[in-house]
C-alpha cells in the first residue's frame, strides 16, 4: 500500500468513527423509562402469589386489591407509582384484604418507593391514594367496615397474626380523595393498618407530604420500630379502636407552610364515643420526638389523648406546637390518675407556655410534672439541644449537653417488654441518625 492510499484510509476510518459518535442513541421502546426500565400496569384482583421486580415500575391506575389468601412479593428498589384520574376523579392504591400478605423488604441504599406517577417537580399532597393492609388480629369493633375504604371487615381473635413484612419502605404523596364525585368520597390515610397482627413486620417506614393521615393503627397487635412522618397535613400517628403494639423511634415533623388546625403528632382514642370496649385502645409510644410548626394555632395538640385511650407516651419530647399534650374527657382523665394512662420521661419545649390542656376538672400541670414521671417543661428552644430541628434540612442529632441525653425514665412497668429497647436518652434520635440512607426530605426532587 503507497503512503496516499495509507492516508485515504486513515482519514476515512476517522470520518466513519466521528460519525457514529455524533449519532444519537435510539429513544427507549415504548414502555420503558429513561433508565431502560419497563412499565407495567397492576391489574387488580390479585388472587395469586406475584413478586414485583426492581427493574420494572409498575403503575397503580386504580385501587389494586391482593386477596384469596395471596402474597405480593417486592424486590428491594422497586418503585410503584399511583395516578390520579381527572376525568373519573379516581386515584389509584393498594389493599391487602385478611388473609394475604405484603413482602415489601427494601434495604438501606435500596428502599422500596411507593409515589406519585407526575414528573419531577410536579408532584403534591394527595396525588394518588394509598396503601390499606387488614389482618385478623383483634379489633374492638366487629362491624367495620366503614372504619376504611376497602369497605370490608377485618380483625379477629389471632393476636400473632401475619400481614407480612414492611421494611425500608418510603410512602410518598398519598392521601387523596377517591371517587371526588361521590357522595362521600373515600378518603385515603398513606398507610392504613387494620386489625394487624404481632407476627407482621414493620420498620424504617417513612411517609412524606401525605393529604390526609400519615401512619392509622386500627385495632391489631403490630410492633413498629423507625417510623418517619415528614410534612403530612395532617394526623402522623393515629390509634383507634383497640390498637394495643409498641412503637419505638418515632420521628414527626409538621410542614410549617401549610400549617393545619386540628393536625396532631399522635392521637388516640378507644373509639368515636369513648365506650369500654375491648380491646381498649392501649398502645405503648416510646422515644418519639414530635417537631410541630414553631407558630400559633389555637386548635392544634401535639399529644391529643382522648376518648378512654389508655396509652403510654414515654421518653419522647415534643417541640413547637402551641398545645402540646391534650387530655380530653373524663374517662381519659381518670385513666391518667389511676395510671392507666401514662406520659413518663418526657421534653415538653415550648416558648408560649406550659401547653398542657385539659377540658374536665383534672389537674393537668401536676400529674405531668408528678416526680415519678420524670418530665420536664423547657420553654427556650436553644436550651434544648437541637439548634437545626428546624433548619432547611434538620439535623436530628441532639447536642452532647442536650438534656434529652440522659432524661429517660425507665420506671414503667411498660418497658418491661422484650419488645422494647430500653435507653438513657428520650426523643427518637441519640447519636445516630437512622433515617440516613433510605429516607428524604425532598422526593419532589428526584428523577424516578
Amino acid at each position: 500500500m503507497n503512503k496516499t492510499h495509507y492516508k485515504l484510509l486513515i482519514i476515512t476510518m476517522f470520518f466513519v468513527v466521528s460519525c457514529q459518535k455524533t449519532v444519537p442513541p435510539p429513544p427507549p421502546p415504548v414502555g420503558t423509562d429513561d433508565s431502560g426500565r419497563t412499565t407495567e400496569t397492576l391489574q387488580t384482583p390479585i388472587k395469586k402469589d406475584i413478586t414485583l421486580k426492581s427493574n420494572i415500575i409498575y403503575i397503580l391506575d386504580k385501587i389494586v386489591t391482593v386477596e384469596n389468601g395471596a402474597t405480593i412479593t417486592i424486590e428491594p428498589g422497586t418503585i410503584i407509582k399511583g395516578t390520579y384520574n381527572s376525568s373519573t376523579k379516581t386515584r389509584g392504591g393498594l389493599i391487602i384484604k385478611p388473609g394475604s400478605k405484603i413482602i415489601a423488604e427494601g434495604t438501606i441504599d435500596k428502599p422500596i418507593i411507593f409515589t406519585s406517577n407526575k414528573p419531577k417537580g410536579q408532584r403534591a399532597k394527595g396525588d394518588w391514594a394509598g396503601i390499606i393492609i387488614l389482618g385478623n388480629a383483634p379489633v374492638n369493633l366487629t362491624s367495620n367496615e366503614f372504619l376504611t375504604p376497602a369497605r370490608s371487615n377485618f380483625g379477629g381473635t389471632n393476636i400473632g397474626d401475619n400481614s407480612g413484612v414492611l421494611k425500608y419502605v418510603r410512602i410518598e404523596f398519598a392521601g387523596g380523595l377517591d371517587g371526588e364525585t361521590a357522595i362521600t368520597p373515600s378518603k385515603w390515610t398513606a398507610l392504613t393498618l387494620g386489625g394487624i397482627g404481632s407476627g407482621t413486620k414493620i420498620s424504617h417506614v417513612q411517609i412524606v407530604d401525605c393529604e390526609q393521615d400519615a401512619f392509622h393503627f386500627i385495632g391489631g397487635t403490630v410492633n413498629c420500630k423507625y417510623l418517619y412522618s415528614l410534612r403530612n397535613r395532617l394526623t402522623d400517628f393515629k390509634t383507634t379502636f383497640g390498637y394495643s403494639g409498641v412503637v419505638q423511634y418515632a420521628y414527626a415533623h409538621k410542614d410549617k407552610a401549610t400549617p393545619t388546625t386540628s393536625a396532631s403528632c399522635l392521637f388516640s382514642e378507644n373509639d368515636y364515643a369513648g365506650s369500654y370496649n375491648t380491646p381498649i385502645t392501649s398502645p405503648t409510644f416510646v422515644n418519639c420526638t414530635f417537631v410541630g410548626y414553631k407558630t400559633y394555632l389555637s386548635t392544634t395538640y401535639a399529644v391529643h389523648l382522648k376518648n378512654n385511650t389508655r396509652l403510654g407516651l414515654l421518653n419522647s419530647v415534643v417541640i413547637g406546637h402551641n398545645h402540646s399534650l391534650f387530655v380530653d374527657g373524663p374517662e381519659t382523665a381518670t385513666n391518667a390518675n389511676t395510671g392507666a394512662l401514662e406520659v413518663q420521661g418526657c421534653i415538653i419545649s415550648n416558648w408560649l407556655h406550659d401547653s398542657l390542656i385539659t377540658n374536665v376538672s383534672f389537674n393537668i400541670e401536676n400529674w405531668f410534672k408528678k416526680q415519678d414521671y420524670a418530665n420536664k417543661l423547657i420553654k427556650k428552644l436553644e436550651d434544648l439541644g437541637l439548634p437545626e430541628i428546624y433548619n432547611a434540612n434538620p439535623k436530628y442529632i441532639p447536642s452532647t449537653n442536650s438534656p434529652l441525653k440522659t432524661h429517660a425514665n425507665n420506671q414503667s412497668l411498660r418497658l418491661v417488654s422484650n419488645l422494647i429497647d430500653r435507653n438513657t436518652y428520650s426523643g427518637a434520635f441519640d447519636i445516630v441518625d437512622w433515617t440516613q440512607g433510605w429516607a428524604i426530605f425532598d422526593p419532589n426532587s428526584l428523577d424516578y
